[in-house]
């Protein structure tokens, strides 16, 4: 991290110099990006970016990181250090947060497709139907 006066320098200026911080120790796949009053490390697609960890300032010199968790939302950390040290604690100990992520293709919704959820094209839309069925079953066994 080159600058390290705290109350002179916007979200963006941080942004920008994490971001070279990240390239130069060969996370060129990760961006960072502003948003609120934190710092967000993402990669991938612009549209649909996979996230990996967000920095909050606490005080002027503190900093604290959140993961996220498995329902698209962040959980907080124990973890309050300057920003510099909280860089180096993500690269070191959260090593496997930082990694690429692989890209999965999208369709045209936007959402996965049976093929990427781990199974064939041809069995989705006997699923599909397998569950229409049982929804069925349960408004009949519900109006009795």
């Amino acid at each position: 991290m080159k600058r390290l006066i705290a109350s002179a320098f916007s979200l963006r200026d941080y942004a920008a110099d994490l971001e070279d911080d990240l390239a130069e120790r060969n996370c060129g796949h990760l961006r960072v990006r502003p948003r609120g009053g934190a710092l967000v490390i993402e990669s991938g697609d612009k549209k649909h970016p996979h996230q990996h960890a967000r920095l909050r300032r606490d005080t002027v010199h503190l900093w604290l990181v959140d993961m996220p968790n498995g329902l698209g939302r962040w959980a907080p950390t124990p973890y309050r250090q300057p920003l510099a040290a909280l860089v180096d604690l993500l690269l070191s100990d959260f090593g496997w947060a930082m990694a690429p992520r692989p890209e999965l293709p999208q369709g045209p919704s936007g959402a996965r497709s049976a093929a990427e959820v781990g199974r064939s094209a041809a069995q989705a839309p006997e699923h599909r139907s397998l569950t229409i069925e049982h929804r069925t079953k349960l408004k009949k066994r519900k109006s009795r």
